[in-house]
């Protein structure tokens, strides 16, 4: 996640970029919608980490 430019505001399981299948990430998003923006529980779960391992940000 901290690799992840803050210019993007999207967590790394968002970033279309590198897909395996970009043909099931249009099926998703024709049957759920896009990707919340930002997942504001994959960065509070990233924060808890980084405090469990002694990690300040």
């Amino acid at each position: 996640m901290d690799g992840v430019p803050a210019a993007s505001e999207r967590t790394p399981e968002q970033v279309q970029e590198h897909l395996l299948s970009p043909t099931h990430y249009e099926m998703w998003v024709e049957r759920a919608g896009h990707p919340a923006v930002p997942l504001l529980w994959s960065h509070a779960m990233f924060l808890v980490l980084a405090a469990e391992l002694g990690i300040r940000y």
